[in-house]
């Protein structure tokens, strides 16, 4: 009997560890505002457009970028933006825990009725037949039998479209595009005058518009769509927080210059540079140099880019209060060590940083790889010196000297503490900004990345002779005897 019971107790031991390590997994899968709060960091899925999130002059940009930075900081967190891959939807990234919310201008009909859930509407859109202005012919819904529409495959807007063809007895020739193909790109081949006509979201439309003054709003399709975020349902708490920051932020002060500075005056500048960095992968006016001298010393350009953004704002007249100089802020001692008469000089500027950043990497020899850059950051900011006294700290807490998670991340912050200061060579340092830096560096780095590095699909050349949909399609769907609706 005794036995019987011991097993029965250890049964249910057994049985509520697994539920609680079942749910801890759940958790960290799924987090909700106070893990959100206690990692610091809110991760937000968005794309990569003109409305969403964009660079300008190597700046975060964009309106819903601002909201949702805006939104981070009332939470007290950073904000980190996840964008994924051209084509790919964002609800499964949401479901698979790659972010914590989607601010993307989604429509409240996009979202799935399992799984996620829309936060209260902050905007109102339609859908809309988009043409060039040249096109007299669509007017109405009744001039839309025995047109061609071309639309993204597999997107609601294709679904407004195949729901209106089925009342004017399917007599709209529908042209589907590939899922790569997004709002941007299809009202670029409208523009261009190799498609006829398209559907799109009317805030997105009215934002192309104003780059591409050749297209107009023909007639729109549906009543008003509300634009949300969404969240998952396991992040109640993370809902709630979103939709009072709603309640204060919609119309204040801060959402109508938002609306104002990318709706209403004109946003040419802007534009044009998004569109610089999406078609010709250009984050500053000093892409040609850096990529240069970082190749000559083995760096990423990216990352460079990154750390002459966080060091100067690409500005190089910048001066420090330490006297550091030009865009990658270097000291005249430093300069002068790397042979830099003059670092206000943006080629020698550069050259001296990308140099700089090489050495103090090859400082780190002795560093696992995958670490040895988060020590050369914290050197660049800091110096050496700093970054020894943070590993010797490390080593003195039983903490792992070479590693940074783990090791001179949890120290660095130390060495501002007169307990731990007073006893290097090296003294006091502010060296929790130093941690912030690193990660700053890094994240930036990241985002110029994958927002230079995608792949543009390839615009079909406008067909000279007849059956122009068929031959679009042919190249656009190889292989494919009629459009898959």
């Amino acid at each position: 009997m005794r036995k019987r019971k011991l097993k029965i107790y250890s049964l249910l031991v057994w049985f509520c560890a697994s539920f609680f390590l079942a749910s801890s997994c759940q958790k960290n899968d799924e987090p909700d505002l106070p893990e959100i709060k206690a990692g610091g960091t809110l991760r937000v899925l968005t794309r990569n457009n003109y409305n969403c999130f964009f660079l300008y002059r190597g700046e975060e940009r964009g309106f819903e970028y601002e909201l949702a930075r805006k939104f981070a900081e009332e939470l007290g967190v950073k904000i980190e933006v996840v964008i994924p891959p051209r084509g790919e939807d964002l609800i499964p990234w949401l479901l698979a825990g790659k972010g914590d919310l989607v601010a993307a201008s989604v429509p409240l009909e996009e979202r799935p009725a399992s799984r996620v859930t829309s936060t209260r509407p902050y905007d109102f859109t339609r859908v809309a037949v988009v043409v060039r202005k040249d096109n007299e012919n669509l007017k109405s819904v009744l001039d839309l039998p025995g047109r061609r529409v071309w639309v993204r495959k597999g997107t609601n807007l294709q679904k407004h479209l195949q729901a209106l063809n089925r009342r004017l007895k399917g007599k709209i020739k529908i042209v589907p595009l590939r899922g790569e193909f997004d709002t941007e790109d299809i009202l670029g081949l409208l523009s261009e005058g190799k498609i006829d006509s398209t559907v799109a979201y009317s805030h997105m439309a009215e934002l192309e518009i104003k780059y591409h003054p050749n297209l107009k709003i023909a007639f729109e399709i549906s009543g008003d769509l509300p634009l949300s975020w969404l969240v998952r349902k396991s992040s109640p708490l993370l809902l709630a927080a979103i939709d009072r920051f709603w309640e204060e932020t919609y119309r204040s002060m801060f959402y109508n210059m938002l609306m104002r500075r990318y709706y209403v005056y004109s946003p040419t500048r802007y534009r044009q540079a998004h569109r610089q960095v999406k078609e010709k992968g250009r984050i500053s006016p000093y892409d040609r140099l850096i990529r240069k001298y970082a190749e000559a010393n083995g760096l990423e350009w990216t990352l460079l880019a990154a750390l002459i953004y966080e060091e100067s704002n690409f500005d190089p007249e910048a001066e420090s209060f330490t006297g550091a100089l030009g865009l990658t802020q270097l000291t005249p001692t430093t300069a002068y060590a790397l042979g830099i008469s003059n670092p206000v000089e943006p080629e020698a500027g550069i050259r001296g940083g990308a140099k700089y950043l090489h050495q103090l990497r090859d400082v780190f020899a002795n560093i696992p790889e995958a670490e040895r850059m988060n020590f050369a950051l914290a050197a660049y900011l800091v110096g050496t010196e700093h970054v020894r006294a943070a590993q010797d700290l490390a080593w003195q807490k039983n903490l792992n000297p070479k590693g940074w998670i783990g090791g001179i991340r949890e120290t660095l912050p130390l060495l501002a503490e007169r307990e731990y200061y007073q006893k290097t060579k090296s003294g006091y340092c502010r060296c929790g900004a130093v941690v912030e830096y690193v990660k700053s560096v890094l994240d930036r780095a990241e985002i110029y990345r994958t927002l230079v590095e995608i792949e543009e699909p390839e615009f079909p050349e406008m067909p000279e002779a007849k059956g122009i949909a068929d031959q679009v399609k042919e190249k656009i769907f190889p292989n494919s005897r009629r459009p898959d609706l």
